[in-house]
């Protein structure tokens, strides 16, 4: 049971590259986890955690915007593109924003 479980979860972890040049998702709606407020560890368990559920239960697509984290690498990288690979899209800053809506069917992103 065990071993179904450890293939189910790398299966989903290596789904997409993290890439921001063009990434269209593969299905419809989208989960954006937004990274705030609480310790690292802690935010890395719930993100990945609602990324198991979000795409295998939900069939949603899962981005994490960490534009507005504390944590970061510099002021280019975020704390997972910046110590991680992340196979995932992610919102390194402000800017990106606009893809949510042309790449990855959230048009109210940010919400305000």
């Amino acid at each position: 049971t065990s071993n179904s479980t450890s293939n189910s979860l790398s299966s989903s972890v290596t789904r997409q590259p993290h890439d921001h040049r063009g990434l269209h998702l593969p299905h419809g709606p989208t989960f954006i986890y937004v990274l705030g407020g609480s310790g690292l560890c802690s935010q890395l368990l719930n993100g990945l955690t609602l990324k198991v559920y979000y795409e295998d239960t939900k069939k949603k697509s899962f981005v994490a915007d960490e534009s507005q984290y504390k944590y970061r690498l510099n002021d280019e990288k975020g704390v997972l593109t910046g110590y991680f690979t992340p196979t995932f899209p992610i919102i390194d800053h402000a800017k990106q924003y606009p893809l949510a809506a042309t790449h990855w069917n959230a048009p109210r992103y940010p919400p305000q």
